[in-house]
């Protein structure tokens, strides 16, 4: 028994008499190979052919002795003294090309209907596109059944997974350079604030001095808080109005004192705290 290897597919087993038919039907040519086992060794139909004379015969006949000169096959161009079988099969390789640029390649996704026949050329281009993936299986008339594509291609699969490899990480090294400038630009830009806030930022021992030196609030005007400086000024004022019109102790007045003995009791003890609150606010501000 016999195997047949043609491209990547191994066919058979096949006998003689199967090996002879299949010449015939031109389904076996000369640059084929051959073994008596599936895993090999293998050789051309042309060296096996000469020791099987039956079937070197369907590959080329034996001239007759009635003849003065062997047949010519018609596309051959035979040097003087030159060897005919061997002349045969030189040009049957270019015949081979052809045809292999000339076979229509079927495919089609499992068990669903196959797309319309293509080149050899057209099939690869759309496996490089990504038409086609490796879930796909092909066939043409030199292939007994269906096979996987990507085993058939997987070359042509190699080279795809490569470029987008190269693609992939060209477009990495784009959003790595987008973030480093980002980084960078986030860098000078927190540099640029940190010299801003050490220049804008409240000081504890500043705000101490003007809560004893200016008892009227303007401590509070200078960590920011506006309105708590204005109920310092407003209540003072109103205190200073009902004193001036009224002859004896004023309940209001009275009153409006007291709310400025427990502000001031209540900033002595937090105004630190206040200061520090403010400071955050200023640093939130810059960062935002």
């Amino acid at each position: 028994m016999f195997y047949i290897k043609k491209r990547n597919f191994i066919l058979g087993p096949f006998d003689k008499e199967q090996i002879e038919e299949n010449f015939r039907s031109k389904k076996i040519q000369p640059y084929d190979e051959i073994s008596e086992s599936r895993n090999g060794p293998w050789i051309s139909m042309n060296e096996w052919s000469t020791e099987n004379t039956t079937v070197e015969a369907l590959i080329l006949p034996e001239p007759s002795k009635s003849e003065s000169s062997p047949p010519v096959p018609n596309n051959a161009n035979f040097s003087n003294g030159g060897d005919h079988r061997e002349e045969r099969f030189s040009t049957e390789e270019p015949e081979k090309e052809n045809n292999e640029l000339n076979t229509k390649w079927f495919y089609r996704m499992d068990d669903s209907e196959p797309g319309p026949p293509v080149s050899e050329k057209t099939l690869r281009s759309m496996i490089k596109k990504g038409d086609l993936d490796k879930g796909f299986y092909v066939w043409n008339e030199n292939m007994e059944d269906w096979a996987p594509i990507k085993k058939i291609f997987a070359v042509d699969f190699q080279i795809k997974k490569n470029r987008d490899i190269e693609r992939k990480q060209k477009t990495n090294n784009k959003l790595d350079r987008k973030v480093n400038d980002l980084d960078m630009g986030n860098i000078e830009k927190n540099k640029f604030n940190e010299e801003r806030y050490r220049y804008i930022k409240k000081s504890v021992v500043v705000a101490y001095l003007l809560y004893f030196l200016l008892p009227f609030g303007v401590h509070q005007f200078y960590i920011g808080n506006t309105r708590k400086g204005f109920s310092y000024i407003g209540t003072i004022f109103l205190i200073i109005i009902f004193s001036s019109n009224s002859k004896g102790e004023n309940p209001a007045a009275l009153f409006g004192a007291f709310f400025i003995f427990i502000m001031m009791i209540w900033d002595f003890f937090t105004l630190w705290m206040q200061v520090d609150k403010a400071n955050q606010k200023i640093m939130a501000s810059l960062r935002g």
